[in-house]
């Protein structure tokens, strides 16, 4: 049952956030409605257009860098290594914001 719902709770999360940043940039909503309508004339998607949706592919990548469901992630060190300078044994669990990362300008281009 945890699955289940924490399946929905991240969709539900990421398709919030989506449209929030939609309702934040009229032209990209406007450019997503222009490709929906001629790529689908109308008619509700299949996932065999799924592939052919580009843009919407984007945006929903774009937002879920930006507003990732989960903002951080676990591993645990399999062996001993070295991790910006610090000593991390192994079985030692490291935790990443990919909040943080996908806001690093020095991967990433900050802004919409």
């Amino acid at each position: 049952m945890t699955l289940i719902l924490a399946g929905h709770e991240t969709t539900a999360l990421a398709l919030s956030w989506a449209w929030y940043l939609l309702a934040q940039h009229p032209k990209v909503e406007a450019k997503l409605v222009e490709e929906l309508q001629s790529m689908l004339g109308g008619r509700p998607p299949t996932t065999s257009d799924l592939p052919r949706l580009r843009y919407a592919e984007s945006i929903i990548k774009e937002s879920m860098r930006l507003y990732p469901p989960a903002w951080n992630i676990g591993r645990q060190a399999v062996s001993d290594t070295e991790i910006g300078g610090y000593y991390v044994p192994a079985g030692t669990q490291v935790y990443l914001s990919q909040w943080a990362v996908h806001r690093d300008p020095r991967y990433y281009d900050v802004g919409w």
